[in-house]
């Protein structure tokens, strides 16, 4: 549309000027000639490039680094305390104390031993420290259990007063006795003993034992403890 108004104006501008040239001027023999004349003005015209808009950068948007949170250290997990290590509440006296309080009267304590022979206590009557009147009788008895790999053969393991107070009524047992039949390992015997309290009050207890016939020490040791008022 726009080349179309540029050549009609160079088309008016031409016939103007052709009727103000002189008459000496020759005509134009042919109308395409002008025409194609006048369109190659028109088109030398026009500018060479048609002009672009300009673009204008827009500027890249600067990346903002976050700045670090301060991760939270962990909170420690509670210090668990150690178990406490294990101590006796008490110490026994060892064997041959003297009891306080009680003149003459030693201290025996039943131990284990090593195999083969080895016991173990499973029954004391009277109970330790049972009150009894003065010259009172009773019976002391002890459930021994076998507790090592040999044999307690009949003949061959004596029950005996091993020390202490001479609470037993029959001295010649006190001496030792065989054991009444044959224990085997894992099996039990009841030993026991009659007893008199002396007349005077107080605490008194015993020691008495198991040995094999050729030794003279125990491998297996029990008591009888009592009062009296």
């Amino acid at each position: 549309m726009k080349i179309r108004q540029i050549w009609l104006s160079w088309a008016g501008l031409l016939i103007l000027l052709a009727g103000c040239a002189p008459s000496a001027a020759q005509p134009i023999d042919n109308p395409q000639d002008m025409i194609a004349t006048i369109a190659a003005a028109t088109v030398a015209a026009l500018p060479t490039n048609t002009p672009q808009p300009s673009w204008t950068p827009s500027l890249t948007p600067t990346r903002v680094r976050n700045t670090p949170t301060d991760i939270p250290s962990n909170t420690p997990a509670p210090t668990i305390e150690g178990f406490p290590t294990a101590t006796s509440v008490y110490d026994l006296p060892g064997p041959g104390t003297l009891l306080p309080g009680t003149p003459g009267a030693v201290l025996f304590l039943w131990t284990s031993t090593p195999e083969p022979f080895k016991c173990d206590l499973n029954k004391t009557d009277p109970e330790p420290y049972t009150i009894f009147k003065p010259r009172q009788f009773f019976r002391a008895e002890w459930r021994v259990w076998n507790r090592g790999s040999t044999i307690w053969k009949e003949k061959s393991i004596i029950f005996y007063f091993v020390g202490g107070d001479k609470l037993h009524n029959d001295l010649e047992r006190g001496e030792g006795t065989f054991i009444g039949y044959t224990v085997y390992p894992e099996d039990k015997i009841l030993v026991w003993i009659g007893m008199t309290a002396p007349k005077e009050p107080g605490t008194y207890f015993a020691t008495w034992g198991l040995r094999r016939e050729n030794r003279t020490e125990p491998f297996c040791t029990f008591n009888v403890t009592i009062r009296v008022r």
